[in-house]
């Protein structure tokens, strides 16, 4: 399913912080999901699930915001929210992989009870975003690296 150029919307539960994701077996090392990780990708389909559950199965560029309504006063780091919230869409099916995400805009808000995360996306508009890539090599002399640059360094990858 494509956007049809729309805007579109899902109302997720709070995130946990990206410290939160991953724990490691004592002695051993060996990383796992931790307890509240999982519980948060569960409720997170189920969320998406009850929303309709839109689905972009082919590799249109997206642009994304996440509004953050924490579930307290006390501050936080606001990119801890966004790996966390973009893996969740993906293991639930939205999206292929979030690296088809070309422009990702979060705002923090006022807290909301039990917290919230607001995620809007849209195609990404290729044409107005190249103009305004232009300006800024223009203003900052900065130089496009070479088709031919481009290869050799997907090639040593």
């Amino acid at each position: 399913m494509t956007t049809g150029g729309k805007t579109i919307s899902i109302l997720l539960p709070w995130s946990p912080s990206a410290n939160e994701i991953w724990r490691s077996l004592r002695g051993t090392g060996k990383p796992y999901l931790a307890a509240k990780y999982r519980v948060y990708l569960k409720n997170v389909l189920a969320y998406y699930t009850a929303q309709g559950a839109p689905k972009f199965a082919n590799k249109e560029p997206l642009q994304v915001a996440l509004r953050l309504f924490p579930p307290h006063n006390r501050s936080y780091d606001i990119d801890n929210r966004i790996k966390p919230t973009l893996d969740a869409l993906t293991r639930a099916g939205l999206w292929i992989d979030d690296r088809y995400v070309r422009k990702l805009v979060v705002t923090a808000y006022v807290p909301v009870e039990k917290g919230a995360v607001v995620v809007e996306i849209e195609p990404f508009d290729e044409e107005r975003e190249n103009e305004f890539v232009a300006t800024i090599l223009s203003w900052y002399g900065l130089k496009r690296l070479s088709p031919k640059t481009q290869k050799k360094q997907r090639k040593s990858k």
